[in-house]
């Protein structure tokens, strides 16, 4: 569904913050919230998602399992 996503909407950013289903300040968050856990798991994918606008000091938990199968799923960013 985000691959779709980002097809119809041209980039990663806007994609996230469609998929969220929100608009305006909502969306924009929840983009923030995404950008925020790849940023946690060390993701040169994070730079997919503008952070502008984001608090990037504000650092996300990410749990022990999700970093194995994110560590483990990737391979190369994605683009």
């Amino acid at each position: 569904m985000l691959a779709r996503l980002r097809a119809t909407a041209g980039s990663w950013a806007a994609a996230v913050a469609r998929y969220n289903g929100g608009s305006g300040k909502t969306a924009h968050a929840y983009a923030c919230k995404v950008r925020s856990n790849l940023v946690s798991l060390n993701s040169v994918n994070a730079s997919l998602i503008d952070g502008n606008g984001c608090n990037d000091e504000e650092s996300t938990a990410v749990t022990p399992r999700t970093r194995r199968v994110y560590q483990s799923a990737t391979t190369a960013p994605v683009g």
